[in-house]
């Protein structure tokens, strides 16, 4: 009310059918808390792409100050991932708590603010992006494109669509910050099974 933002409460939730946390694990305090953090990487990385694009139009501290808690965002979902033994894993914070899932779209968008900002950012926070970023390209390669995602595991190493196009990028992204070519022929192998460039 009157352009209050707030987190989601109980009573917003009454009547509503939520989904089941004990499929998965989810430590959550109820179904309001599902929605706490479910989509944070993506919407960090996308504000963080703007704040960058913000810096190239007009360099103000405000815009320096915003672009760094988006960064910021990133990095402890990414430290997440470290704490839980898997560099590279940015699982979806429901309830702003750890947890074992995410999605491959949550990747594209983090990568999207991380590149954008790397053109912009202080020395230091592009040498933290360069890590990042090659340890996403580690962690899907480590464990062979697999997610379970609510449900059974997924192999989506081979996928010519969607996935593809997620993974390309990455590992495009991952050799042109460390020029490595383990990188680059990963890139070119999902571009060669590729068909979302001239499909759906």
């Amino acid at each position: 009310a009157d352009g209050e933002i707030r987190p989601f409460r109980a009573a917003d939730f009454e009547g509503a059918v939520g989904i089941n946390p004990a499929v998965v694990d989810l430590a959550l305090d109820g179904p309001w808390d599902y929605l706490h953090g479910e989509n944070s990487i993506t919407n960090s990385g996308i504000y963080l792409a703007s704040q960058a694009y913000r810096i190239q139009v007009e360099d103000s501290p405000a815009a320096r100050e915003q672009a760094t808690q988006a960064f910021r965002s990133l990095e402890l979902v990414f430290a997440m991932g470290v704490a839980a033994g898997k560099p590279g894993w940015m699982n979806k914070p429901y309830g702003f708590r750890p947890s074992n899932q995410t999605s491959p779209d949550q990747y594209l968008d983090a990568c999207w603010g991380l590149y954008r900002y790397h053109a912009v950012a202080p020395g230091e926070h592009r040498r933290k992006i360069e890590a990042m970023v090659a340890a996403f390209a580690d962690y899907w390669r480590g464990v062979d494109y697999t997610i379970e995602y609510f449900g059974p595991a997924a192999k989506f190493g081979n996928d010519r669509g969607y996935q593809n196009a997620t993974m390309l990028m990455l590992n495009a992204l991952a050799h042109h910050f460390t020029g490595q070519a383990a990188y680059r022929l990963e890139a070119e192998r999902f571009r060669d099974l590729a068909d979302w460039m001239s499909g759906s």
